[in-house]
C-alpha cells in the first residue's frame, strides 16, 4: 500500500448521471459512464486509494455553468477531503 495525498476524481462530460440531470435516475453517480470510469477507479484502489478516505469522486450536473459546478459540487467535495484527510 503506498502513501498518497487525497485525490478528488472529476468525471468528464455526461461522466455524472442523476435525478438533477434526469429526473427518476437516482442520486449522482456514474450511471452508463461507469463502464468507462470502472477499470480507472479499480486502479487507483490497487495503489491503496479509498473512496471517501482518500478518493473523492465529483458527480455533478453537467448542464449547470461551470460556475455553479464549482460553488454547488467542486467546493464541497474540496472541503470534505480536506475534512476527512487534513
Amino acid at each position: 500500500m503506498y502513501s498518497q495525498l487525497p485525490l478528488v476524481f472529476i468525471p468528464g462530460l455526461f461522466g455524472s448521471f442523476g435525478e438533477e440531470i434526469l429526473p427518476g435516475a437516482g442520486k449522482l453517480g456514474f450511471g452508463p459512464a461507469g463502464l468507462l470510469y470502472k477499470s480507472f477507479i479499480e486502479s487507483l484502489e490497487q495503489m491503496g486509494y479509498v473512496e471517501n478516505e482518500n478518493l473523492f469522486i465529483c458527480y455533478y450536473n453537467w448542464k449547470e455553468t461551470c460556475g455553479c459546478i464549482i460553488e454547488k459540487y467542486l467546493e464541497e467535495k474540496i472541503l470534505q477531503a480536506k475534512s476527512k484527510t487534513g
